[in-house]
C-alpha cells in the first residue's frame, strides 16, 4: 500500500484526511520514532478484504521514506459509515520473532454429543512469539474425542513452529449436559366464599353475612328477626 507521511497531526487534521477520503495512521516499534502517515481508505479496505488477522502488509513512501513491514495492531471505525478512521500499525523485523494474538479454530464433532452434551468454549485466541512469516492465520483444535465431562487446555495444544505464551492451565472448551431447571406448578388461589374461608377484613368474628348473601356451608341458618311490636293500645 502507498502511504505519505504526515507533517500535522491532531483532531482537525484528521479530520480534513477522512474528507478527503485518507485514513490517518500511526507507525511504532521498538527503536523507532512513531511515523504518522496517510493512506487511501479506498485501497486499505480492499485490501483488508483479503487480509487476515497478523497479515504482514508492506507500506510504500514512493522513495520519501523507508517502505515498512507492518502488521496491525488496533483500528477504529465510524460507527455510522463503518470505514475505517484510524490506524495502529507495528513495524517488524522478519528476522525478529514477534508476540501476536491467535485464534483458536476448533475442528470436529465431539462424541459426548450423543449422549446430549454441549461443548462449551472458554478461549478464543492465545497468545504466542513466533518469526513474522510463521504466524499461523489460525490454530486448529481437533474436539472429535471429547466426551461428556472432558475438556482441553492450552497444554493440549499440538506442538509447531511458535512458543505458546499463554498459560497452559487455561480450559480451551469443555463438553458437559445442561439439566434443565424443574419449575413448580402454581398455586391456585381460594375462591371467595369457600369452606373455610377466612371473614372479609374489618368483619367480626361470627358476623352474620350480608343481606341477600348465602350463608357459608355448614352453617346453621340465621335466627328469624323477633316480632315487631304491636302497634300501641287504640
Amino acid at each position: 500500500m502507498n502511504a505519505e507521511v504526515r507533517t500535522q497531526t491532531g483532531k482537525g487534521d484528521s479530520r480534513r484526511l477522512r474528507m478527503k477520503g485518507l485514513v490517518p495512521a500511526v507507525i511504532y516499534g521498538t527503536g523507532i520514532t512513531p511515523l504518522h502517515i496517510a493512506l487511501s481508505r479506498h485501497d486499505f479496505e480492499r485490501t483488508m478484504l483479503k487480509a487476515k488477522r497478523n497479515s504482514i502488509l508492506k507500506i510504500a513512501f514512493g522513495g520519501k521514506e523507508t517502505d515498512r513491514e507492518v502488521i496491525i495492531r488496533d483500528h477504529q471505525k465510524d460507527f455510522i459509515t463503518h470505514h475505517f478512521s484510524h490506524i495502529d500499525f507495528q513495524a517488524i523485523d522478519l528476522a525478529v520473532p514477534i508476540k501476536v494474538e491467535v485464534d483458536l479454530n476448533l475442528v470436529g464433532e465431539p462424541i459426548g454429543k450423543k449422549a446430549g452434551a454441549i461443548l462449551t468454549s472458554q478461549l478464543r485466541t492465545i497468545r504466542i512469539e513466533c518469526l513474522p512469516a510463521k504466524i499461523p492465520a489460525k490454530i486448529d483444535l481437533d474436539v472429535s474425542t471429547l466426551d461428556v465431562g472432558d475438556s482441553l487446555h492450552v497444554s493440549d495444544l499440538p506442538k509447531s513452529e511458535f512458543k505458546i505464551l499463554s498459560n497452559p492451565k487455561l480450559t480451551i472448551c469443555q463438553m458437559s449436559i445442561v439439566k434443565e431447571e424443574v419449575v413448580a406448578a402454581p398455586v391456585a388461589a381460594a375462591e371467595p366464599g369457600a369452606e373455610g374461608a377466612a371473614p372479609a377484613e374489618g368483619a367480626a368474628p361470627g358476623a352474620a353475612p350480608a343481606a341477600g348473601a348465602a350463608p357459608a356451608a355448614g352453617a346453621a341458618p340465621a335466627a328469624a328477626p323477633a316480632d315487631a311490636k304491636k302497634e300501641g293500645k287504640k
